[in-house]
C-alpha cells in the first residue's frame, strides 16, 4: 500500500481473489438460493423455447386447421412470458445481493481502515484508500449483483445450448466445436494483456485520488505559498496518465470484442450455411434448422457475453486483491494480553526513560534521541522548542498514536504498551491547535 508499492504491484493472474467475497455472500445464501432458482428457470424457459419454434415451423405452418396454428403461438407467448417473469426475478434478487454485500464489504472496510496505527497512515495515502473504499468497491459492486447474474446465465445458456444442439444435429454441432478453439485461443492471449492494463488503470486512479487528497488536506500550505498553478498542474499530469492508461485498457478491450465477436459469429456463419445445404438435401427439416439457428445463437451470445465480461471479471479480481491486502493487514499498535486498565482517579505520575522515536516514512532521522523526563502529579509542564523538535510527536507516544523505537513510557507505573487503549486515551485531555469540525456537527 505504500506509493512504491502501487508502482510494483502484480496484476491479478486469475479471478481467484474473488473467492474472498464468498465470506461476505455466505449470510445471505437464502436470497442467492432464490436467485439461483430464478436464474435456473429463466434459463430452461430460454432453453426450451427453440423447441416450441422448431414445432411452429414443422406443424404450425402445415396446420389446416386456425385452431392448431393458434395453439402453438400461445405456447410461445407462455414461454415469452415466463422468460420474462423469472428474468425479472433473477435480476431482483442478484442486484440485491450485491447491494448487500458490497455494503458489507465497504463496512467491514472503513472498519479496517479505522483500526489501523498511525504507522499505516505514515507510509500510506489516505486518497489511495479512498480508492478502495469507493472505486474498487464499485467494480466489487459490478461484478456481485449484474455481472455475477450475467456469468451464471451465459454459461448455463451456453453449455446447455450446445449440449442441445448436440441433439439437435450431432455433424453440425462437431463442426462447430472444432472451430471454438480457433476463436477461444487468441481471446485469452489478449484476455491476458487487458488484465495487466486493468491493473495498471486502476493503479494510476488510485494515485491520482492520492494526490489530490494530499494537495486537499494542505490546502491552506498551498494558498498560502500559491502554489495552486503547481498543484493543479500536478494533479494534471496524474490525470491525464490514468487517462492514457485507460485508453490504452480500452484499445485492448475493443480488440478482444472485435476478434471474439468476429470468430465466433464467423464460426457460426460456416456451421449455417452448411445446415442450409442439409434442408436442401432434405437431410433435415426446416424446423430443425431454425431450432439449430436459435441454439446457435444462444450459444453465439452467451459465449460473447462471457468473453465481454472476462474483462470485468478479471478488473473486479484485481480489485478484490487490492481491497483482500488492506483486510489482511494487522496494525502493531494493538491492545495486549491481560491488558491493564489505567485508574480513572490514579495520581498521574508520567516516567519517559531513554526514549528515543523515529517515523516509519523517515526511520534514519530520530524525532526523539535519549529522552528522559519525569512529570509529577498536579505538577504543569509546559514543552517549548523549534518546529519539528519532538513536542506533538511525544504527545502521540504518550497516547500510543505509536510505540517507543527504544525506551519506555509509564504512567503512575505502568507501562503504555501494557495499557488498554481506550483507557489510556480516555485519561488524556486534549484541547487540539487546529479543531476538526466533522460533516455530523457542522
Amino acid at each position: 500500500m505504500t506509493d512504491s508499492n502501487t508502482e510494483t504491484r502484480p496484476a491479478s493472474k486469475s479471478i481467484r481473489p474473488l473467492g474472498a467475497l464468498l465470506p461476505f455472500i455466505r449470510p445471505y445464501w437464502r436470497t442467492l438460493l432464490l436467485a439461483l432458482a430464478a436464474l435456473l428457470a429463466s434459463s430452461a424457459a430460454v432453453l426450451l423455447l427453440p423447441i416450441a419454434v422448431r414445432d411452429v415451423i414443422d406443424y404450425g405452418f402445415t396446420a389446416e386447421d386456425a385452431a392448431e396454428v393458434d395453439r402453438y403461438f400461445l405456447i410461445l407467448l407462455l414461454f415469452a412470458f415466463l422468460i420474462g417473469v423469472f428474468s425479472a426475478a433473477r435480476a431482483y434478487f442478484v442486484n440485491w445481493l450485491g447491494e448487500r454485500v458490497v455494503a458489507d464489504l465497504r463496512n467491514q472496510l472503513f472498519g479496517q481502515v479505522l483500526a489501523m496505527d498511525m504507522k499505516f497512515f505514515e507510509v500510506t495515502k489516505v486518497g489511495e484508500v479512498l480508492s478502495r473504499l469507493t472505486t474498487d468497491t464499485t467494480l466489487i459492486q459490478s461484478i456481485s449483483g449484474v455481472g455475477l447474474s450475467i456469468v451464471l446465465r451465459s454459461t448455463i445458456q451456453f453449455f446447455g445450448a450446445l449440449t442441445l444442439l448436440a441433439i439437435t444435429n450431432f455433424s453440425l454441432t462437431l463442426w462447430l466445436v472444432v472451430l471454438l478453439p480457433l476463436v477461444i485461443a487468441p481471446v485469452m492471449i489478449i484476455g491476458r494483456w487487458v488484465r495487466k492494463l486493468s491493473a495498471e488503470s486502476q493503479d494510476r486512479i488510485a494515485d491520482a485520488s492520492g494526490d489530490a487528497g494530499e494537495i486537499l488536506n494542505a490546502v491552506q500550505t498551498v494558498q498560502m505559498f500559491t502554489a495552486e498553478k503547481a498543484e493543479a498542474a500536478r494533479f494534471d499530469r496524474a490525470v491525464r496518465l490514468s487517462f492514457v492508461t485507460a485508453i490504452s485498457r480500452i484499445r485492448a478491450r475493443a480488440l478482444l470484442t472485435t476478434v471474439a465477436m468476429t470468430g465466433l459469429f464467423g464460426a457460426f456463419v460456416v456451421v449455417l450455411w452448411m445446415g442450409a445445404r442439409s434442408v436442401l438435401a432434405g437431410e433435415i427439416s426446416g424446423g430443425e434448422l431454425g431450432q439449430f439457428v436459435m441454439y446457435a445463437v444462444l450459444v453465439g451470445a452467451s459465449g460473447g457475453a462471457l468473453v465481454e465480461f472476462w474483462g470485468e471479471l478479471q478488473r473486479a479480481a484485481g480489485a478484490m486483491e487490492r481491497i483482500s491486502q488492506l483486510l489482511v493487514q494487522k496494525p502493531e499498535v494493538v491492545n495486549p494480553i491481560d491488558a491493564k486498565v489505567l485508574v480513572s482517579q490514579g495520581p498521574g505520575r508520567i516516567e519517559l526513560e531513554n526514549v528515543s522515536f523515529s517515523y516509519p516514512s523517515r526511520p534514519d532521522t530520530l524525532a526523539l534521541d535519549n529522552l528522559n523526563l519525569s512529570i509529577k502529579p498536579g505538577e504543569q509542564v509546559a514543552l517549548v522548542g523549534a518546529s519539528g523538535a519532538g513536542k506533538s510527536t511525544l504527545l502521540q507516544l504518550l497516547l500510543r498514536m505509536f510505540d517507543v523505537s527504544s525506551g519506555s513510557i509509564a504512567i503512575d507505573g505502568h507501562d503504555v504498551r501494557t495499557l488498554d487503549l481506550a483507557s489510556l486515551r480516555g485519561r488524556i485531555g486534549i484541547v487540539p491547535q487546529e479543531s476538526v469540525i466533522f460533516g455530523i456537527s457542522a
